[in-house]
């Protein structure tokens, strides 16, 4: 079970310890709660300015389960000057990672995935042998189906917890 926690959990991005991507090929981020405000294309300067200086070190791309990430995506590009991997597969898909893997020719050990929800962020990691960060979300008010599945998000990573410690 343990296998399917984080390897990291951090505050914001802007609090991750660098050293973590000095061996990896490709760094995939979630965007809405891990970059942007949800549904947005609002994003805090300091944040910013940190992914900037991380996309020139590192290979990144960002991945978003948002429907209406198809209308953000310029403006989330030009903030970012970042690639967004857009298919009609969500994570935690196993296809999609291997989607990822094939036009980035890199291996599973190579990837990390930076985002705020276990069940989709960690899972997608941790299913493909990846290293998986995951994050607070920043912003309380997200819409109604978001909460729901943060809740059960939470009640899941409650559970392992009791039980891995138990």
């Amino acid at each position: 079970m343990k296998k399917y926690f984080p390897d990291y959990s951090f505050n914001t991005v802007i609090d991750i310890d660098e050293k973590i991507f000095k061996t990896k090929k490709l760094l995939i981020f979630d965007i809405d709660n891990t970059l942007f405000y949800p549904e947005t294309t609002k994003i805090d300067p300091k944040t910013q300015v940190w992914f900037k200086k991380i996309s020139k070190k590192y290979k990144t791309i960002c991945i978003s389960n948002s429907k209406t990430i198809k209308q953000r995506e310029a403006s989330i590009k030009k903030s970012l000057n970042c690639e967004l991997f857009i298919t009609g597969l969500r994570k935690p898909s196993k296809e999609l990672f291997n989607k990822v893997k094939k036009k980035y020719k890199v291996k599973s050990k190579d990837i990390v995935t930076i985002g705020d929800f276990y069940f989709t962020d960690v899972l997608f990691a941790k299913k493909n042998n990846a290293t998986a960060i995951l994050l607070k979300p920043f912003a309380p008010s997200e819409n109604i189906r978001v909460s729901i599945g943060r809740l059960i998000d939470n009640t899941i990573i409650n559970f392992l917890t009791i039980f891995i410690k138990g």
